[in-house]
């Protein structure tokens, strides 16, 4: 069994309860998009196993961003998750690529949606540098695909879900744009691990 010792993951617990009695939907709205949901964080009721062939086996989804099955996972090492655990995307639609590494931990990851919220994450799949320019950067062109993902995040009542998750986890923009994403790769990328089938599958 994984032990979980991260005040980080605590505290964002706290902070999704509260932005669904702040933030609740009309009737119209799907349940599921209440709070942080609205932005792309919609969380299990306990982390698991994202369940997909691609989500690695050293790994437990918190949270899914309500389309194409994409989904937020620690990277687990040793049976433990710690403010220090790293943060993947799983994206399981066919595209260059599975699985991402988001954060060095879930502070980093939550910064990564500083701008836009977290729904189109799912780009980092089919236009790399296009998504990582839409999420890093205040001042981007609306000419990219990613655009209708941070216009969602600029509608007011978005927006609103957005600022109260920065200013209750004290986040910052992200720093470091696409060579920052680079170095994540590079350092945890060979940590996931995967099931014989995903093994075959993904070195085709």
């Amino acid at each position: 069994m994984v032990k979980f010792k991260s005040h980080l993951w605590d505290k964002l617990k706290s902070v999704a309860a509260a932005a669904r009695k702040k933030y609740p939907l009309d009737r119209e709205a799907w349940r599921y998009h209440a709070g942080l949901g609205c932005l792309g964080l919609i969380f299990e009721s306990r982390p698991r196993h994202g369940g997909y062939w691609c989500t690695p086996t050293n790994s437990l989804s918190f949270a899914w961003n309500g389309g194409g099955g994409t989904h937020f996972s620690f990277l687990v090492k040793d049976n433990v998750v710690h403010d220090r655990s790293p943060i993947i995307c799983t994206v399981p639609e066919p595209g260059d690529q599975q699985n991402f590494i988001v954060g060095k931990n879930l502070n980093q990851f939550l910064s990564l949606g500083y701008y836009c919220g977290y729904f189109g994450l799912e780009q980092l799949a089919f236009d790399l540098d296009g998504t990582l320019q839409a999420f890093t950067r205040s001042n981007r062109k609306q000419n990219l695909k990613t655009d209708i993902w941070a216009e969602r995040s600029a509608d007011p009542e978005r927006a609103a879900v957005l600022q109260f998750l920065q200013k209750q986890m004290g986040l910052q923009p992200w720093d470091g744009g696409k060579k920052e994403f680079k170095s994540l790769q590079r350092s945890f990328m060979s940590r996931l691990e995967y099931s014989a089938e995903a093994k075959k599958l993904l070195c085709r």
